[in-house]
């Protein structure tokens, strides 16, 4: 079984749109200030193996590229970032995501294209 974590701003976030790889993997969201601090005090995330991102909320401290570049001091597998705005998608690439994304709709056509290339969904 796949794991994967998702940080976003509402409840609903990601786990909608990931739901359709979720026969495949496990999928952790966390929205929360104290969710993301938790994540952000582990030394090693391999226990995942990929980060999916949306813009997270203006009341968290951290900022998204902020996240990304401390993720990626601790994690080495793919992190996909999705927002509507270009040029957040810009500060993303620049501070480490692999895979940028417009919206949610591909979002699991692509996940699933990364963690199962030789499954069909």
């Amino acid at each position: 079984m796949k794991h994967i974590l998702a940080v976003c701003a509402t409840p609903n976030g990601l786990r909608q749109t990931l739901s359709l790889v979720e026969r495949h993997a496990t999928v952790i969201t966390v929205r929360t200030p104290e969710e993301i601090e938790q994540v952000c005090s582990l030394e090693r995330l391999d226990v995942y193996d990929m980060i999916v991102m949306s813009s997270i909320a203006w009341r968290i401290p951290r900022t998204s590229p902020g996240l990304v570049r401390h993720f990626r001091e601790r994690f080495n597998g793919p992190i996909v970032a999705i927002g509507n705005v270009a040029e957040w998608r810009s500060l993303m690439r620049k501070a480490g995501c692999h895979h940028l994304l417009p919206s949610n709709q591909e979002t699991a056509k692509l996940v699933h294209e990364i963690l199962f290339p030789r499954q069909v969904s």
